[in-house]
């Protein structure tokens, strides 16, 4: 495997020198767009940090620094700091607020109690332990980063696999908890702008390609997006229980285990009781508050601003919690997505390949579902994103949407870049569950593209009957 990340990674180095010495096309009359030096040093750096994103041979965060500095080296010349600035957008912002506060409810134990008494509810029968395992995962992706809740439910699966004594491999009842909490992070982690960077990447992309269309507010995404996590999380839920038959016939040791981790949190913590209401004031901000549009980045942020003035937490206890690393990704793959726009290097390199074909809108909306999906299983969420909207936005043009319904482009990347579900290394939750070692890739990956199937079937038929009611449609 390593082998191989390193070939891919030779061949990006050598794509990116190849691309910054090639000479530049001398322009014709009437040949459309014109490659210029700096989209042609943007194609390069495109090309070099996908191949680092693809391999994560070198730290995805540590990507996102170097994508950065050979953006204002290469393309902001003239302009130094302009690649830079872009690091300071609302999409980082409001996931820097979001990991503050997910980390504070795992540092007071909030999250933990949380977990353990939906679990409480779901401890009849091994299938229903099951479901309760995905439905808390699902449930707790609605308001807090995927992959915070599959290492803060992580711990308690693994407890109440080994309580009833499932041997790794071999349980079909190990494979089925462990697919269930990871599954139900990702398919719940699509349903608002909190389950991860995706959503508020993409708006933050549209915002910046076309600045005159109105974005979405938190509602409507959710109300747009909870149907299609609801149907892709029932489909997953109905896979792992008619793939993962539970071979045992009583969880009696795991309701043991999980009233005795009940027991031991005794009663609410004042830091407990504190982060209820910042959690319950600041989701109560991004409903009502962001239909006035009042940023979603700034209620984020003043949340987490709280978590450390009342003192719910000190930031000594959390600053090891808040995943650095995917903000500097994030920060790099936004520069790198308004480069490609503000260069018009991916609307050159999508006119040369496509050219004059002719393209029906829902099939470019079915192609890139389809697309989308498939590289989400091999890259990073972000990384898929960044790639293939700026295309989107292109080919929609192409296809003659008009700029005010771009928004659906950006869902329509937005929520399959979330839905990995085959591989390890598609989606942080998907590793986690891997690392128990109930599961071999083999398992993940015969039940995960059945569900990338589907849940492509599904999307595809979102957009087509479901979407147009609330006036996102193609025509």
């Amino acid at each position: 495997m390593r082998r191989a990340k390193i070939v891919i990674v030779s061949l990006g180095v050598i794509a990116f020198v190849v691309i910054l010495l090639w000479p530049l096309p001398e322009p014709e009359p009437d040949a459309g767009l014109v490659l210029t030096p700096a989209a042609r040093n943007a194609l390069a750096v495109f090309v070099l940090a996908v191949s680092l994103w693809v391999t994560n041979i070198i730290p995805l965060g540590v990507t996102g620094l170097l994508t950065l500095a050979l953006l204002d080296l290469l393309v902001y010349f003239d302009r130094p700091g302009t690649a830079l600035s872009y690091f300071g957008n609302g999409a980082v912002f409001f996931m820097l607020g979001v990991f503050v506060i997910a980390a504070s409810m795992i540092q007071t134990g909030l999250s933990k109690r949380l977990t353990l008494a939906f679990l409480r509810r779901f401890d009849g029968s091994p299938r229903t332990l099951v479901a309760g395992v995905f439905v808390v995962s699902f449930v707790l992706s609605f308001s807090m980063p995927e992959h915070a809740v599959a290492a803060m439910v992580f711990p308690l699966v693994l407890e109440i696999a080994r309580e009833l004594k499932l041997i790794p491999i071999e349980s079909r009842m190990g494979k089925a908890l462990f697919l269930a909490m990871a599954w139900g992070c990702v398919s719940g982690g699509v349903g608002t702008l909190l389950g991860g960077a995706r959503g508020p990447l993409a708006l933050s992309l549209l915002t910046r390609d076309f600045p005159d269309v109105r974005v979405p507010t938190f509602i409507e995404w959710a109300i747009a997006a909870v149907p299609v996590a609801v149907l892709v999380g029932a489909a997953g839920l109905g896979l792992i229980l008619l793939l993962f038959k539970p071979e045992i016939d009583s969880v009696r040791a795991a309701r043991t285990a999980l009233a005795d981790e009940l027991v031991k949190l005794h009663r609410l913590s004042t830091g407990e009781k504190k982060m209820a209401v910042i959690v319950g004031l600041t989701v109560l901000g991004w409903v009502v508050l962001n239909q006035f549009k009042v940023s979603l980045a700034a209620i984020a942020v003043l949340g987490a601003v709280a978590v450390i003035v009342t003192r719910a937490v000190k930031w000594d206890e959390i600053r090891h919690l808040v995943n650095w690393g995917v903000l500097l990704m994030y920060g790099g793959a936004v520069a790198l997505g308004y480069t490609l726009k503000d260069t018009d290097a991916m609307a050159w390199l999508v006119e040369r390949v496509v050219g004059g074909t002719a393209i029906s809108p829902f099939a470019l909306l079915a192609g890139l579902v389809v697309v989308t999906i498939a590289l989400t299983e091999a890259i990073s969420n972000a990384a898929a994103l960044v790639i293939v909207l700026p295309v989107g936005f292109t080919l929609a043009a192409q296809a003659g949407l008009r700029p005010e319904q771009m928004s659906l482009i950006a869902y329509v990347v937005a929520l399959p870049a979330g839905l990995a579900f085959s591989l390890p290394i598609g989606s942080p939750p998907n590793a986690i569950a891997f690392s128990s070692r109930y599961l071999r890739i083999r398992d993940m990956a015969r039940a995960g593209i059945l569900l990338n199937a589907l849940a492509a079937a599904i999307l595809i038929l979102v957009i087509r009957f479901y979407w147009p009611l609330l006036g996102l449609h193609w025509w």
